[in-house]
Protein backbone atom coordinates (compact mmCIF):
# COMPACT_ATOMS: atom_id res chain seq x y z
CA UNK A 1 0.00 0.00 0.00
CA UNK A 2 1.33 3.39 -0.96
CA UNK A 3 0.09 6.22 1.23
CA UNK A 4 0.97 8.78 -1.44
CA UNK A 5 -1.94 7.44 -3.54
CA UNK A 6 -4.31 9.15 -1.11
CA UNK A 7 -4.97 12.89 -1.16
CA UNK A 8 -6.75 13.57 2.12
CA UNK A 9 -6.39 17.32 2.02
CA UNK A 10 -8.39 17.55 -1.19
CA UNK A 11 -10.87 14.86 -0.19
CA UNK A 12 -11.45 16.35 3.25
CA UNK A 13 -12.24 19.82 1.94
CA UNK A 14 -15.87 20.87 1.86
CA UNK A 15 -17.52 22.96 -0.84
CA UNK A 16 -20.22 24.88 1.08
CA UNK A 17 -21.98 25.66 -2.19
CA UNK A 18 -22.43 21.97 -2.99
CA UNK A 19 -23.44 20.37 0.28
CA UNK A 20 -25.70 17.92 -1.51
CA UNK A 21 -22.79 16.62 -3.58
CA UNK A 22 -20.55 16.54 -0.51
CA UNK A 23 -23.11 14.34 1.25
CA UNK A 24 -23.32 12.04 -1.76
CA UNK A 25 -19.59 11.42 -1.91
CA UNK A 26 -18.93 11.31 1.86
CA UNK A 27 -19.81 7.60 2.36
CA UNK A 28 -17.63 6.45 -0.53
CA UNK A 29 -14.69 8.51 0.70
CA UNK A 30 -15.13 7.18 4.23
CA UNK A 31 -15.23 3.54 3.10
CA UNK A 32 -12.22 4.11 0.83
CA UNK A 33 -10.12 5.16 3.81
CA UNK A 34 -11.65 2.61 6.20
CA UNK A 35 -10.84 -0.22 3.77
CA UNK A 36 -7.34 1.15 3.26
CA UNK A 37 -6.91 1.18 7.03
CA UNK A 38 -8.04 -2.44 7.28
CA UNK A 39 -5.58 -3.41 4.54
CA UNK A 40 -2.79 -1.48 6.27
CA UNK A 41 -3.54 -3.24 9.57
CA UNK A 42 -3.38 -6.60 7.79
CA UNK A 43 -0.01 -5.61 6.29
CA UNK A 44 1.18 -4.50 9.75
CA UNK A 45 0.22 -7.86 11.24
CA UNK A 46 2.02 -9.72 8.43
CA UNK A 47 5.14 -7.58 8.89
CA UNK A 48 5.06 -8.17 12.66
CA UNK A 49 4.82 -11.93 12.13
CA UNK A 50 7.63 -11.83 9.58
CA UNK A 51 9.82 -9.83 11.98
CA UNK A 52 9.15 -12.32 14.79
CA UNK A 53 9.97 -15.26 12.50
CA UNK A 54 13.22 -13.70 11.29
CA UNK A 55 14.24 -12.90 14.88
CA UNK A 56 13.54 -16.49 15.91
CA UNK A 57 15.50 -17.93 12.96
CA UNK A 58 18.51 -15.68 13.62
CA UNK A 59 18.35 -16.46 17.35
CA UNK A 60 18.41 -20.22 16.57
CA UNK A 61 21.32 -19.80 14.13
CA UNK A 62 23.36 -17.90 16.72
CA UNK A 63 22.64 -20.48 19.42
CA UNK A 64 23.54 -23.41 17.13
CA UNK A 65 26.67 -21.86 15.67
CA UNK A 66 27.80 -18.81 17.71
CA UNK A 67 31.36 -18.54 16.32
CA UNK A 68 30.52 -16.72 13.02
CA UNK A 69 28.35 -14.26 14.91
CA UNK A 70 30.26 -13.63 18.13
CA UNK A 71 33.84 -14.28 16.95
CA UNK A 72 34.40 -16.49 19.97
CA UNK A 73 33.94 -20.19 20.66
CA UNK A 74 32.51 -19.39 24.09
CA UNK A 75 28.79 -19.76 24.59
CA UNK A 76 27.27 -16.24 24.25
CA UNK A 77 25.13 -14.80 27.04
CA UNK A 78 21.45 -14.05 26.55
CA UNK A 79 22.20 -10.32 26.30
CA UNK A 80 24.86 -10.96 23.64
CA UNK A 81 22.48 -13.13 21.64
CA UNK A 82 19.73 -10.48 21.86
CA UNK A 83 22.18 -7.81 20.69
CA UNK A 84 23.43 -9.97 17.81
CA UNK A 85 19.83 -10.63 16.71
CA UNK A 86 19.01 -6.91 16.71
CA UNK A 87 22.14 -6.10 14.69
CA UNK A 88 21.48 -8.70 11.97
CA UNK A 89 20.66 -7.02 8.61
CA UNK A 90 17.64 -9.27 7.96
CA UNK A 91 16.14 -8.27 11.31
CA UNK A 92 16.85 -4.60 10.64
CA UNK A 93 15.17 -4.77 7.22
CA UNK A 94 12.11 -6.55 8.62
CA UNK A 95 11.96 -4.05 11.46
CA UNK A 96 12.05 -1.15 8.97
CA UNK A 97 9.12 -2.68 7.07
CA UNK A 98 7.23 -3.12 10.34
CA UNK A 99 7.84 0.50 11.37
CA UNK A 100 6.74 1.78 7.95
CA UNK A 101 3.56 -0.32 8.16
CA UNK A 102 2.87 1.05 11.61
CA UNK A 103 3.28 4.60 10.31
CA UNK A 104 0.83 3.97 7.46
CA UNK A 105 -1.72 2.52 9.89
CA UNK A 106 -1.41 5.61 12.07
CA UNK A 107 -1.85 7.99 9.11
CA UNK A 108 -4.89 6.13 7.84
CA UNK A 109 -6.38 6.01 11.35
CA UNK A 110 -6.07 9.78 11.49
CA UNK A 111 -7.65 10.07 8.03
CA UNK A 112 -10.64 7.92 9.06
CA UNK A 113 -11.10 10.08 12.16
CA UNK A 114 -10.86 13.18 9.96
CA UNK A 115 -13.64 11.84 7.74
CA UNK A 116 -15.77 11.42 10.87
CA UNK A 117 -15.04 15.08 11.56
CA UNK A 118 -16.00 15.95 7.98
CA UNK A 119 -19.32 14.17 8.49
CA UNK A 120 -19.99 16.22 11.62
CA UNK A 121 -19.01 19.41 9.78
CA UNK A 122 -21.38 18.55 6.93
CA UNK A 123 -24.20 17.93 9.40
CA UNK A 124 -23.61 21.29 11.04
CA UNK A 125 -23.33 23.12 7.72
CA UNK A 126 -26.63 21.64 6.60
CA UNK A 127 -28.25 22.76 9.87
CA UNK A 128 -26.87 26.27 9.42
CA UNK A 129 -28.04 26.29 5.81
CA UNK A 130 -31.52 25.19 6.91
CA UNK A 131 -31.57 28.08 9.36
CA UNK A 132 -30.62 30.41 6.49
CA UNK A 133 -27.36 31.27 8.20
CA UNK A 134 -25.68 31.89 4.85
CA UNK A 135 -28.50 33.97 3.41
CA UNK A 136 -27.65 37.62 2.95
CA UNK A 137 -29.99 40.41 3.96
CA UNK A 138 -32.82 40.67 1.47
CA UNK A 139 -35.07 43.62 0.89
CA UNK A 140 -38.56 42.74 -0.27
CA UNK A 141 -38.91 43.46 -3.97
CA UNK A 142 -41.50 45.86 -5.31
CA UNK A 143 -41.93 44.70 -8.88
CA UNK A 144 -44.09 47.70 -9.84
CA UNK A 145 -41.46 50.23 -8.76
CA UNK A 146 -38.69 48.24 -10.45
CA UNK A 147 -40.68 48.11 -13.68
CA UNK A 148 -41.33 51.87 -13.67
CA UNK A 149 -37.67 52.59 -12.91
CA UNK A 150 -36.69 50.35 -15.79
CA UNK A 151 -39.06 52.19 -18.14
CA UNK A 152 -37.74 55.59 -17.03
CA UNK A 153 -34.19 54.36 -17.51
CA UNK A 154 -34.99 53.19 -21.05
CA UNK A 155 -36.66 56.52 -21.85
CA UNK A 156 -33.68 58.44 -20.48
CA UNK A 157 -31.28 56.37 -22.57
CA UNK A 158 -33.42 56.94 -25.60
CA UNK A 159 -33.41 60.74 -25.05
CA UNK A 160 -29.68 60.80 -24.47
CA UNK A 161 -29.13 58.73 -27.59
CA UNK A 162 -31.25 61.12 -29.69
CA UNK A 163 -29.31 64.12 -28.35
CA UNK A 164 -25.98 62.46 -29.10
CA UNK A 165 -27.11 61.69 -32.64
CA UNK A 166 -28.36 65.27 -33.09
CA UNK A 167 -25.05 66.64 -31.74
CA UNK A 168 -23.12 64.41 -34.16
CA UNK A 169 -25.22 65.63 -37.08
CA UNK A 170 -24.66 69.27 -36.05
CA UNK A 171 -20.87 68.75 -35.90
CA UNK A 172 -20.86 67.11 -39.32
CA UNK A 173 -22.75 70.10 -40.84
CA UNK A 174 -20.28 72.51 -39.23
CA UNK A 175 -17.33 70.82 -40.89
Amino acid sequence: MNISDFDYSAELSIDPDALDIEWLIQPSLFIKYAEALAEARLELDKNKTELDMIRADIDNEIRQNPIPYSGSDKKPTETQIANLVIQHPDVQNANDRFIESKHIVELLSLAVRAFDQKKAALENLVKLHGQQYFAGPMEPRNIGNEYHRSLKSQQTRSRVGKRLNRDKRTKIKDV
